[in-house]
């Protein structure tokens, strides 16, 4: 009798297992989110996952020497003995966090109050404009969800209510039959982080943030901002260092956007070809629940002590070095005033121990005064300081931020609350008129951008 070698695969051992497998998990994990995928990433990751658990049965089936598994657990059970066999995490776990990312992408797509203005939000360059009566055919844009995508990092990264007008106020500009671009620009502002975006879902055109408290150094007010063609933003950027940055579309465009929405913006302007190296970001992470905002208090107030001591840091560098060092903590949010403006924390005075004020109530819905009344009141605690320190006073938004948390029945957003009211600026409450600025020079027009 004929004995015929076997040539099948040579058995695994289970050390190969756990590798192939926490390799293949991880894959899915650390898929990279774009406005390509975004729409369907997280069903992709749950189906993938699926079929992981799918082959793994099978590998216990094939591999009964190595991987022993009771044969009268069932379900769950089953598959809670077999990732544990193997290293893996908690199957349930990895797909309920899924699943809450799922949920966040839905978050953004029930957003009802975008504002139509009657104005181009960031208006053509003047070689970018269709001359009148022009024939010919022209190819049809794709569209790409960035304001989508803008979104879920908010809601995501910085626990920003999208839905909720305090804390998020979106623009969207309107086009005319003059332009090649068919889709407007969005103006996404969020006082909380002191930054405001503009976006457009049209390919070919690029994506903006600016510092707002550094636009009002400028002199530029958004309202003007909002007009200000690609070339003239360009400009700004490039004759006010660390006022904003321009974005291109690429893959790394979602850490780009949420690096900027919390950090330093660069003094340089950012060139098509700046290749940065960017960390993966998990979006299906396990998220920590946040300390309790009296912990959060001592924690910060420690560290920043420390920092202090050894750097020499003073208080008008705290949001800086704070967003520097919140990746460092997964139980520190990025935006501390969104996240604990329920209990009056809305000001770094609190947390660095400037304030001296007493204990802080918490914030309720209060009727606010009228305009007149309220603006009055603002200049009223403007002129109670001596004028040095109001020249020492370098940004009118940051010293309200300071002031707000302290009076119930001031809006911490008060641009929403008074708008179409007499609102104007921050500047302009308290006299102080900013300065209409207009970039010097038009700009040679960059690749990736119409």
């Amino acid at each position: 009798m004929n004995e015929f070698p076997n040539t099948g695969p040579a058995p695994k051992s289970i050390e190969s297992l756990k590798t192939e497998y926490k390799t293949r998990l991880e894959n899915i994990l650390n898929a990279k989110l774009t406005v390509y995928n975004i729409d369907d990433f997280a069903d992709v990751a749950t189906l993938d996952t699926i079929s992981l658990l799918t082959d793994l049965h099978s590998v216990v089936l094939e591999n009964p020497q190595l991987l022993s598994v009771d044969d009268t657990l069932v379900g769950k059970d089953r598959e809670d003995a077999i990732f544990k066999l193997l290293d893996l995490p908690d199957i349930e776990e990895v797909l309920g966090q899924i699943q809450a990312t799922a949920d966040i992408v839905a978050e953004t797509e029930s957003i009802f109050q975008i504002e139509k203005s009657d104005i181009v939000v960031t208006e053509a360059n003047s070689n970018h404009v269709r001359i009148s009566g022009e024939g010919g055919n022209f190819e049809e844009k794709k569209m790409l969800p960035r304001l989508k995508l803008l979104l879920y990092i908010l809601r995501s990264d910085f626990d920003v209510d999208v839905s909720d007008p305090e804390q998020i106020t979106i623009v969207e500009g309107r086009v005319t039959s003059e332009m090649m671009r068919k889709t407007p620009y969005f103006r996404v502002n969020v006082p909380s982080l002191e930054r405001v975006a503009y976006v457009c879902d049209e390919e070919g055109n690029a994506s903006y943030v600016f510092d707002t408290l550094i636009l009002e150094q400028s002199g530029v007010s958004q309202d003007v901002l909002d007009t200000y063609s690609k070339d003239k933003k360009n400009q700004l950027i490039q004759d006010a260092p660390g006022v904003g940055v321009r974005l291109i579309q690429s893959d790394s465009l979602r850490v780009r956007l949420a690096k900027y929405l919390s950090q330093e913006l660069p003094k340089v302007m950012v060139s098509n070809e700046d290749k940065e190296s960017e960390s993966p970001v998990s979006e299906f992470r396990k998220r920590v629940p946040f300390l309790g905002v009296e912990e959060f208090k001592i924690e910060v107030a420690n560290e920043w002590n420390k920092a202090v001591e050894s750097n020499g840091l003073d208080i008008k560098n705290f949001d800086v070095w704070y967003r520097s060092v919140a990746g460092n903590h997964p139980d520190w949010p990025l935006n501390y005033r969104t996240v604990y403006r329920e209990e009056g924390l809305t000001s770094n005075a609190i947390l660095t121990g400037r304030d001296q004020r007493g204990p802080k109530r918490k914030r309720e819905r209060t009727p606010f005064p009228s305009f007149d009344q309220y603006k009055s009141e603002v200049l009223k605690a403007w002129q109670q300081m001596s004028a040095e320190e109001q020249s020492d006073v370098t940004s009118v938004i940051r010293w309200y931020k300071e002031q707000v948390h302290t009076r119930l029945d001031w809006p911490v957003t008060p641009e929403v609350t008074y708008k179409d009211k007499g609102w104007k600026s921050y500047p302009e409450l308290v006299g102080r008129q900013p300065q209409m600025g207009r970039p010097k020079r038009d700009q040679k027009k960059e690749e990736g951008s119409d």
